[in-house]
């Protein structure tokens, strides 16, 4: 890492520190309900304005980067171990706040990330230090360059189908493939696989709300 580089992410890590924080949403069910594979993968990158967050391959630190503001924050020990920026969209067609997730696990040293969350902002939500307006260029989101915040729920099945889990207000896609890794060239959170059978698993979580989607959970991961 070039010492530019390193001075940068250092401060954003010290800035947090004087940052309200707020902590990521938790889905409010168990994430290893047994689910059904949907047929098209649901989740790939998320994308702000022109820039893409493509999961398992940019990092927090790419992010910040791109965005120019933001601070880096972190709770939890081992597997319970995250990382995360938040951004508020106040001036969004629908507002909204987001979490940009690394697993500090899962995320490897450069804090790759591995998921997102969102949630559509009322027009009295608190503003907080900790979740900084996004600058207006990178507030058109999307996933996969479809979904976002303010779909139908119909146009959740036509992209992908009957989801694969369907609890009242809830829905779940759940995708999964796997990858056979022959040397270790194919890299994750910064680091190399060692060669083997792995799995790639893609999922979205969203909740409906009047026919349309007020909250949404995403993330890839990669294990064996």
């Amino acid at each position: 890492m070039r010492f530019s580089t390193l001075i940068a992410v250092l401060l954003v890590f010290s800035v947090s520190a004087w940052a309200a924080s707020v902590p990521p949403p938790e889905v409010p069910f168990n994430s290893e309900v047994p689910v059904k594979k949907v047929k098209v993968d649901p989740i790939n990158f998320v994308r702000l304005g022109t820039f893409s967050v493509t999961f398992e391959k940019t990092t927090l630190s790419d992010v910040y980067g791109q965005i120019g503001t933001g601070a880096i924050e972190h709770q939890g020990d081992a597997s319970e171990s995250i990382y995360w920026l938040c951004y508020s969209a106040r001036q969004a067609p629908i507002p909204y706040r987001l979490w940009i997730v690394a697993s500090g696990e899962m995320g490897g040293a450069q804090h790759s990330v591995t998921e997102i969350s969102a949630q559509v902002l009322s027009a009295d939500a608190a503003t907080s230090d900790g979740c900084p307006e996004l600058p207006i260029k990178f507030q058109q989101a999307s996933l996969n360059g479809t979904i976002w915040l303010g779909a139908a729920d119909q146009a959740l099945q036509k992209q992908f189908g009957k989801p694969s889990w369907a609890v009242n207000e809830w829905r779940r896609y759940f995708f999964e493939r796997s990858i056979i890794v022959t040397s270790t060239v194919y890299s994750r959170g910064g680091s190399e696989l060692p060669p083997g059978d792995w799995s790639v698993s893609s999922w979205l979580d969203a909740k409906i709300g009047k026919g349309k989607i007020i909250s949404l959970f995403a993330g890839v991961i990669t294990s064996n």
